[in-house]
């Protein structure tokens, strides 16, 4: 019996109902899929944003990242450290331990400090960020119990003193006393010291033999504070032994000065319990401070560490003698000549007159016919030894330019480039001009001009060579030729600088030392402030000599520093290019 397939169901159609609620369906689906897709768009746009305001590199260092959440947190640290010190300016000034006139002063300097985080934050994580980097071979950290005793440190409000202090110099400032005048200086500052010890008052004295400013006031420097104190550093170590009312020996100051100190009040230091709670409040995050504190702690232990290495431990030093040529004011092109003058001002004013004469002033006549009688009077004397002395005495006594007139008129070297007044100009670097010439009187924007011409040298760098020449010439006499022509302060030693170590000088200097041939003389060395021609004499193995240690306390670090600065990889859109290349 054949079976028959059952006839297949027929499929129901469906109805217009149906289709439009599938349609509506699909419309929802599409219609959310939009929606979800524009929230995960809005929310991975807000993301890239806060990783950008937050997370956003700053600054790399050797690999290591720092982001903009870390470098605003370090600014916030700093601002607060700032309005703190604000604070206590502003308490001193409540208390009477400081003037309104240093009050503004040092409160204007904290302003212009507080303006300047923003855009020295970055470069200071840069430099904590490599220090602490710098530490770790050294064994360098700072543990927890450290970083609380700094934020006690910062919470600590340093003792202050009320200090009077009579001051006896041995000369003017600047110049180099004799041992006649120190002896009078010395023997000056016991005489005061003797009637201080027999009662007189301390105003009296002051005013009676003080070279210092303050004489007037007898001697009263105020309130200081021994860490920020900008007095002689001899006389705070001193000040700051004393009970109230005490009274220093005479004592011998940084500058060969003879002072006497005393105190006339004490503020005792004191701690400010609610310090923690002030970072708190001023929306500072106490960790970003702990950081920073911790960092500090470290670059400092570094510092100490390198200077404590370089002024104890023998290493290779080398003898070294220079020849410096000075190109800092070298504009070019061409030689360089040095002159002295005599200048005749319309009306007899000084050089530096903020209004100039008008050109058809009687007083320019005036001042023409002075020149040209003062000319005439020297051109008697050309070419003999005369000239230059009466010439240098005439400038003495008749020349309103008061800047050169103390020098005989002697004026500093000047290139083509020194932007002179046109005439001036004119008149010394003609063709002709040599040595020993006497102008004819000159018009310049300022006077009338008697000129002689003193010096003619070649521009630096042929300067430089020649030297070089000579100096390198089989039997020369290095110190000879040094202290004719060198330019730096050691050529009235015949150039010769003593023994260097590493860190003792800047790197580009140290670098130019140590490349130098043993024995001879080296090439010409470009660096960035001069032209140099070294001698080195000897090397050896030794430890430095106390002069050379007063210079790495104060200079290995810095310098040492610099060099692994400089063979450090540190970039960032934010760093500056000194952080980069010191």
């Amino acid at each position: 019996m054949t079976q028959r397939a059952k006839p297949a169901t027929p499929r129901a159609r469906r109805t217009a109902s149906e289709r439009s609620n599938r349609r509506t369906l699909y419309l929802n689906i599409a219609f959310l899929a939009a929606i979800l897709l524009g929230t995960a768009t809005l929310i991975g746009a807000a993301f890239a944003s806060y990783a950008g305001t937050h997370w956003a590199e700053v600054a790399n260092v050797n690999g290591v990242s720092i982001n903009r959440d870390q470098a605003q947190a370090a600014a916030n640290v700093d601002l607060f450290k700032l309005t703190y010190q604000v604070s206590q300016l502003r308490d001193d000034l409540a208390a009477g331990r400081i003037s309104q006139a240093d009050y503004d002063a040092q409160n204007s300097t904290l302003t212009q400090a507080q303006q300047n985080v923003s855009s020295g934050v970055v470069d200071a994580l840069a430099d904590d960020e490599l220090q602490r980097q710098l530490a770790k071979p050294f064994g360098i950290s700072a543990s927890d119990q450290q970083v609380d005793g700094q934020l006690q440190a910062d919470a600590t409000i340093k003792e202050s003193r009320h200090v009077l202090m009579l001051a006896v110099s041995p000369t003017a400032t600047g110049a180099t006393a004799t041992d006649a005048e120190k002896t009078i200086a010395r023997q000056t500052a016991e005489a005061a010291y003797g009637q201080l010890r027999s009662g007189t008052a301390f105003a009296t004295v002051a005013k009676q033999f003080s070279t210092d400013s303050t004489a007037t006031t007898g001697g009263d420097i105020g309130w200081i504070r021994q860490a920020s104190a900008s007095q002689d550093a001899n006389l705070v170590s001193a000040v700051f032994e004393l009970p109230v009312n005490g009274l220093t020996n005479v004592i011998v100051g940084t500058d060969g000065s003879y002072l006497i100190g005393s105190v006339i009040a004490i503020a005792p230091q004191t701690l400010d319990a609610s310090f923690t709670q002030r970072i708190k409040d001023a929306g500072v995050s106490l960790d970003a401070y702990r950081a920073q504190a911790r960092s500090e702690l470290i670059d400092l232990a570094l510092a100490a560490r390198i200077t404590s290495d370089a002024t104890t431990t023998a290493s290779i030093q080398r003898e070294v003698s220079e020849i410096k040529i000075d190109t800092s004011s070298y504009t070019g092109p061409g030689q360089q000549v040095r002159a002295r003058h005599i200048l005749y001002t319309p009306g007899d004013t000084t050089a530096s007159s903020a209004s100039p004469i008008p050109s058809d002033d009687p007083g320019w006549a005036l001042a023409q016919a002075k020149a040209e009688a003062t000319y005439t009077k020297l051109k008697a004397l050309a070419g003999t030894p005369a000239l230059v002395t009466q010439f240098e005495a005439t400038a003495q006594v008749d020349s309103k330019d008061t800047g050169s007139a103390t020098d005989g008129g002697l004026l500093p070297w000047f290139d083509a480039g020194s932007g002179l007044d046109a005439a001036f100009g004119a008149a010394i670097f003609a063709s002709t001009v040599k040595v020993g010439d006497l102008l004819p009187p000159v018009r310049s924007q300022f006077g009338w001009h008697v000129i002689l011409v003193d010096s003619i040298r070649p521009a630096p760098v042929d300067r430089a060579a020649a030297l070089q020449k000579q100096a390198a010439a089989a039997g020369a006499d290095f110190a000879a030729l040094a202290k004719a022509n060198s330019d730096g302060s050691e050529a009235a030693q015949g150039g010769a600088v003593g023994w260097i170590a590493r860190d003792q000088v800047s790197a580009e200097l140290e670098k130019a030392v140590f490349a130098a041939p043993l024995g001879s003389v080296s090439a010409v060395v470009t660096l960035s402030d001069g032209l140099y021609i070294f001698k080195v004499t000897q090397e050896q193995s030794r430890l430095p000599d106390p002069t050379q240690v007063t210079t790495l306390k104060s200079s290995a670090f810095t310098n040492w520093y610099a060099i692994q600065k400089a063979k450090a990889s540190i970039t960032g859109p934010d760093v500056t290019q000194s952080s980069v290349a010191p």
